[in-house]
């Protein structure tokens, strides 16, 4: 149990600071954005073994429509 009160200052801890909430609210997101980038990478791009070198869209769909769509907006960023 965390106790409310600092035995050695017999102190209530304060508030947090709005600017501690904000970075940590921050790195949340960031954290989402990094996970949903992962299971798209290893969803839609990462060929696998067990699947004779096809990502697992491929296996599901047969076409892999993120790929695709990844090339095009590679080469129309030329």
């Amino acid at each position: 149990m965390i106790p409310l009160k600092d035995p050695t200052t017999h102190q209530t801890p304060g508030p947090v600071p709005s600017s501690l909430r904000l970075i940590n609210r921050a790195k949340r997101l960031v954290m989402r954005d990094f996970a949903i980038g992962m299971q798209i990478y290893y969803n839609y791009m990462r060929p696998h073994e067990a699947l004779d070198g096809k990502t697992p869209a491929e296996a599901v769909e047969g076409e892999n429509k993120w790929m695709t769509l990844i090339q095009n907006a590679a080469t129309a960023a030329k």
